[in-house]
């Protein structure tokens, strides 16, 4: 909890008040923590785990819009307003979530600047993070995607990555076949071994 900007410099007499109002839930590899546009009770800290925040177009496509990695935080675009999700969350690994009583974390952040503050910090950062992985999407070739993204979870989740190729492809922007190429290249460079519904890097 430390390690996010929200309570880096909160007290700790004030922290604790906080995860005495939360609980742990876990969500299983290949289920959604919630759905887009579903109501959510509780403002959400990833403690293990990485998660695709991914949206359903009209035409029934998913698009995939960030990747979180621990630790970070899920639901704040349901703080102060109509408390339905933006996006929905898949867990790419199996997840720990600290879930957070939003009425409660609404309640002090209205009384607390500094919760307010670290809050407003929060969603412009990952405004942030958005713009850059569009311009990424928007400017990078499909192989510079797809190898972004395998260092991204070897970075966060270690050397046996849990991903299908469809959710690389869904993350990157890429067909399913794409993906496949690609994959195939670094295997026979040596660089990760292919496995059902799993990558190893070497």
């Amino acid at each position: 909890m430390r390690e996010l900007p929200l309570f880096e410099s909160m007290a700790d007499e004030k922290l604790s008040r906080i995860i005495n109002h939360a609980m742990l839930k876990r969500v299983h590899r290949g289920s959604d923590a919630f759905q887009e546009g579903a109501l959510l009770e509780s403002y959400y800290v990833l403690l293990r785990g990485s998660v695709m925040g991914y949206q359903i177009c009209q035409s029934g496509d998913i698009v995939a819009v960030a990747l979180f990695h621990a630790v970070e935080t899920l639901g704040e675009s349901t703080l102060f307003n109509d408390h339905r999700a933006a996006i929905s969350a898949k867990a790419i690994t199996d997840l720990d979530l600290l879930a957070i009583d939003r009425a409660y974390f609404e309640g002090l952040a209205k009384d607390d600047s500094e919760i307010l503050m670290g809050i407003i910090r929060n969603k412009h950062r990952r405004s942030r993070m958005l713009q850059r992985r569009l311009r990424d999407l928007l400017s990078s070739r499909s192989h510079q995607r797809v190898t972004n993204i395998l260092i991204s979870l070897f970075d966060h989740v270690g050397d046996e990555i849990c991903i299908t190729h469809h959710q690389l492809g869904e993350l990157t922007a890429n067909t399913r076949e794409t993906v496949s190429f690609q994959l195939e290249q670094l295997q026979s460079l040596g660089i990760i071994s292919l496995q059902r519904g799993r990558i190893l890097v070497k």
